[in-house]
This record gives C-alpha cells, structure tokens and sequence, in this order.
C-alpha cells in the first residue's frame, strides 16, 4: 500500500504544489519496474475502498483531498500521501490504515466516519419495507425465466450459515409472500424479487438495494439473524461472520483489520480492541446478534 501510495503521489504531484490525474497506464509501468505487473489492479482498488483516490474518465485517477475521520477517539488519515520523511508526523499502522496524532489531526480537515463510509441508516426493518413497497410498485407479469435460484433459510436457524440458494420455490424464504430471486447468466448475476404460484415465477420487479445488505435484513426480518462470532483480548478482538459485510459496513473492516482471512462461507477481521467497539456497533445494526467467546 505505501508503494501504491508513494507512487500515485510522485506521478501526480506538479509544481507548485499542485496535484494532476494520472493514467492507469503510468501505474502499471510502476508496479511492472517493481516485478508485480498486476499488483496495481489491486492497489488501486484498495485505494478507491479506503477513499484516498477516485477514477475519473478515461482511464485517469485523481488523489481525494487530504482529510482525518474520528474513530473511537483515533484519527485515521485518509490520503494517497506516503509517511516518507515524516510527511504525516508520528503515525501508527492498523491494517491499510495510517492513524495520526491529534495534533496532526487538529491541522486537517475532519469527515464524520459515517460520511466517510457511505453508510446507510436504514435498519432491518425499513429495508424489508422498501423491498415489500418496491415489488407492489414495480412488479410486472414475467414467464420462461430460466436459472432461476430462490433465496432460502435453513432449518437449523443457529446463524451458522444464515441462507441458502434453492432452484425450488416452495423452498423460498417468502416476505409478505415475496420471493427473493438471483439469476445468472453471462457472466453476471441479477437479483429480484417475485411472486411464485404453483411452482413458477408469475411476476418480478427489480430490487434497487445492495444485495448484501438486503441479505442480513431478510435474514434477521424473518428470525435467523446472522451470528458475529467475538474473540476480544487484550490488544486485538476477532469478529467472524458468514456474510459477506455490505459496502459500507466493508470499507470500516478493511481499515481498521490488521488482518482479515477467509475461509469458505466465513470471514475473521482481526482488530485492535480499542477500535473493533466501533465496527460491532455497525455490524448490530445489520441485524446481527453476537455470540462472544472467551
């Protein structure tokens, strides 16, 4: 990350100061000199997630303006400006991200952490009702749909893994008799919603809410809320879960994990103690329940 960022910040800075877009293709020659030739695919993405660059038309990208986001009392600098010679003052590493002192934080503009996110305040419940209101609004006659896959919630309902996909719709976790759809097909996928009789989908409407977050609401909506699994020492507190976290919700994980690692449906952020209170509260949110084990 810090080669990422010392690089988009040594090829955009111009005189005087002043900072230029820089084409994709000036950092991929970088990354190709460094011998990871398609590192800086994933480089800029992280980037992008932790809102420190932004792509613009045409292939250029463009650093944000620098900026601190208060979290429990630490300030995380959000900038593409590598620590070089002292750049940002003393700074403490948590995962991809740079905290500085207050101090420092003082001389910076501030964004609130849930701007900074993209987060949503929408709770289970007004999720589940847009998606009820969406379908009777939206809903129209539909037939011959293929590959169709129903969302469906498990028997054992113990949040070890809260949905599945089912190709039978009497199988479907119906909301307000609403079944919850995905379709794949070249490449992508699609979800929506629909109405099912006598074993076919008879209409559907298109469903205008992050998947991911839709997923939880409707898991926790009809009782089988997910599980967060909390570990918490002394120094670090590990939160697992089987849900992929919505954007938002991902964005806060990834800067504040010192490590995060997957393993088939699950997911363990590793955080600092004193930061992790911030992103269990997100995750509550969600509609999760948490089951903490010492």
């Amino acid at each position: 990350m810090e080669f990422a960022r010392g690089t988009l910040y040594g090829l955009a800075r111009q005189e005087a100061g002043a900072f230029g877009v820089v084409h994709v293709s000036r950092v991929r020659n970088s990354f190709n000199r460094l011998g990871s030739a398609t590192l800086y695919r994933v480089a800029l993405r992280l980037l992008e997630l932790l809102r420190e660059a932004e792509p613009v038309m045409g292939g250029y990208w463009l650093l944000t303006p620098y900026r601190v986001v208060e979290i429990n009392g630490k300030f995380m600098f959000v900038g593409a400006a590598p620590n070089m010679h002292g750049l940002l003052g003393g700074c403490t590493r948590h995962g991809l991200s740079r905290f500085v002192s207050r101090d420092t934080a003082e001389n910076l503009p501030h964004q609130v952490l849930e701007n900074w996110m993209g987060a949503s305040d929408h709770d289970p419940a007004s999720v589940v009702a847009a998606l009820i209101s969406g379908h009777k609004l939206n809903s129209a006659k539909t037939s011959g749909l293929s590959g169709v896959e129903f969302l469906s919630l498990p028997s054992t309902r113990d949040g070890h893994i809260p949905f599945l996909w089912t190709d039978q719709p009497n199988k479907a976790a119906l909301v307000d008799q609403i079944a919850i759809c995905r379709q794949r097909a070249h490449g992508s996928t699609r979800f929506f919603s629909a109405s099912v009789q006598n074993g076919s989908v008879i209409s559907e409407a298109p469903i205008n809410i992050e998947a991911a977050r839709l997923f939880f609401s409707v898991a926790s909506h009809l009782g089988s809320a997910p599980k967060a699994i909390i570990r918490s020492g002394e120094r670090e507190t590990s939160i697992t879960l089987n849900l992929r976290l919505p954007a938002a919700e991902y964005r806060l994980a990834l800067a504040i994990s010192t490590q995060i690692v997957r393993s088939g449906l699950t997911t363990t952020f590793t955080a600092p103690t004193e930061l992790a209170p911030v992103l269990l509260s997100r995750i509550a949110k969600l509609g999760c329940f948490s089951d903490t084990l010492k």
